[in-house]
């Protein structure tokens, strides 16, 4: 705004010279055409008469050459005034799309899990908001699972939290590797992830749910030279009729649980 004010400011000021100079060509004009009305009225000798209206049209032509190179003047100073706002502004453009981009990258990160690079708790209650207000307005199916590491705990006492790190680390990119691009998944918090899957029943999400939990339980993790057996168990349900956010999550939450109560690596349906 205030780099705008000063182009204007410039622009007004140059203008203001320009009407100056122009009414003062046009008093210096009518001078010398009321002189020449003088001198055809005075004088006698046509020899005189010549030379006195060409001194005239001399001195109204060296005013106007005046003029002109003073317009030329403000002409150039308008282009470079003009030129450099240009400047200022694309650089301003620049500086806002670099802040631009700077803010897209800090919500970035603070939208994401530093161990994993999975989208954290907050992204998921964003993308879960999101998602509900689809199914609301659209009436497709939607599911959700809940999962969790199975004895994650035994992994970080018998081999170290760097160890129980890069399970979490392996799992979420395993996981992640194999969903479609409309499903999203987080981490939750812990040893816990959740998923939300888009036009998505209950019953194909269960397949998508069993084939990742196999695909898991068959990759080859070793700590400390020794084998190690990973895998996850999950509660999955589907939005119903009159659920909100928190009623599906809590159905799938208590799917986890009996996952869990009833032997782990296994998917309960609720």
């Amino acid at each position: 705004m205030e780099l705008l004010k000063q182009h204007f400011t410039e622009q007004s000021d140059v203008q203001l010279l320009r009407q100056d100079d122009t009414a003062a060509l046009d008093r210096q004009i009518r001078d010398e055409l009321e002189r020449v009305g003088s001198d055809l009225s005075d004088c006698d000798d046509l020899h005189d008469l010549k030379r006195s209206i060409s001194q005239r049209l001399e001195t109204i032509g060296a005013a106007l050459d005046r003029f002109q190179a003073r317009e030329s003047e403000r002409e150039q100073l308008l282009s470079q005034q003009l030129e450099a706002m240009q400047e200022k502004v694309a650089a301003m453009e620049v500086n806002s799309e670099q802040m631009q981009a700077q803010v897209r990258q800090e919500r970035q990160r603070a939208m994401t899990d530093l161990l994993t690079q999975l989208p954290n708790r907050e992204a998921w209650q964003e993308r879960l908001a999101f998602e509900f207000n689809r199914w609301q307005r659209y009436h497709f199916d939607l599911s959700i699972a809940v999962l969790d590491i199975d004895l994650f705990k035994t992994v970080n006492d018998s081999y170290g939290h760097k160890a129980g790190d890069r399970v979490l680390q392996l799992v979420a990119r395993e996981l992640s590797g194999r969903l479609r691009t409309t499903d999203f998944i987080a981490r939750f918090g812990g040893e816990e992830f959740v998923l939300l899957l888009p036009e998505t029943s209950a019953e194909a999400a269960l397949s998508v749910i069993d084939q990742l939990r196999t695909h898991i339980a068959g990759l080859p993790f070793h700590f400390g030279g020794d084998p190690v057996s990973i895998t996850f168990s999950a509660g999955l349900t589907a939005f119903q009729e009159d659920d909100n956010e928190e009623t599906v999550f809590d159905r799938a939450d208590r799917a986890l649980y009996e996952a869990k109560a009833s032997g782990r690596n296994r998917t309960v349906v609720c």
